[in-house]
């Protein structure tokens, strides 16, 4: 809160500022979804700084590329807004930089720009493991061979992934409208879960597609826990710089707040 001095024979009166601030590290140079979904997820004293990477593809090779070109950039510019915590987004991205990325971010962080950190990998483990899933679905439009690479992240972090239910994209699809990618993955989820009953959470993989206003209706519909790439990346990020507040509308992960052992 700060004291705002009046004009002459006006009462004094306060504003309340932010008094947290995040930083996001978001794969393309437009970033339209994560803000949308921050502003509904996050408590009023929380502001994100947002910035972008510039991934120009899918590959392997693309995302090396904006990591060695454009990363040191990045958190140099976060560190100057002196961010209580910076995630770098991309689930893609991620995946394809491989097994040992995150902890490579997590100690770059903290070495070169004193800053605590994390990715949207380690946002997505933890956030399995404060809603104890126990048999994960996923749906994403991803091809096989990325989604190959997803099983074995998952496998390596102890989630018992039960199977996939893919619809393989171009980068231009990725720019489709609000309502296709609803319709899209409101289809998957119908098609994992009919092909995966026993399942006890679906991961919805990636920040493309808008999905945070369906989590609460899947969740109601189908009797699962709901993760979704954006919204774990949000909570996660609260989570870590103690300012989690619940979102009952938003689904069962934004009702959580994670403990110690659910964030390492």
């Amino acid at each position: 809160m700060v004291d705002i001095t009046p004009a002459a024979g006006e009462a004094p009166h306060r504003v309340e500022l932010p008094t947290c601030r995040i930083g996001y590290v978001n794969p393309l140079d437009i970033i339209d979804t994560c803000p949308y979904e921050f502003y509904r997820l996050a408590p009023d004293n929380a502001i994100a700084s947002m910035i972008s990477i510039g991934l120009s593809g899918f590959s392997g090779d693309a995302a090396r590329q904006a990591v060695d070109s454009n990363l040191t950039r990045c958190l140099a510019q976060l560190a100057k807004r002196r961010v209580d915590f910076v995630v770098l987004g991309g689930l893609p991205m991620l995946y394809n930089l491989g097994p040992d990325y995150s902890a490579e971010f997590r100690e770059r962080c903290r070495t070169e720009f004193g800053l605590r950190g994390g990715t949207s990998i380690d946002a997505v483990n933890a956030a399995f493991r404060a809603l104890g899933a126990q048999r994960v679905v996923m749906t994403n439009k991803w091809d096989d061979q990325l989604n190959a690479r997803v099983a074995d992240s998952l496998a390596s972090a102890g989630v018992n992934l039960v199977g996939t239910v893919a619809q393989a994209h171009t980068a231009d699809q990725v720019k489709s409208s609000f309502e296709q990618g609803v319709d899209v993955a409101l289809r998957l989820v119908e098609r994992a879960l009919r092909q995966h009953p026993d399942a006890d959470c679906v991961f919805i993989a990636g920040g493309a597609w808008l999905v945070a206003p369906l989590v609460a209706d899947i969740e109601r519909e189908f009797g699962v826990a709901v993760v979704a790439g954006q919204q774990a990346k949000i909570w996660y990020s609260l989570n870590m710089v103690g300012n989690h507040v619940d979102r009952p509308a938003y689904g069962r992960l934004m009702t959580t707040p994670a403990q110690p052992s659910h964030l390492a």
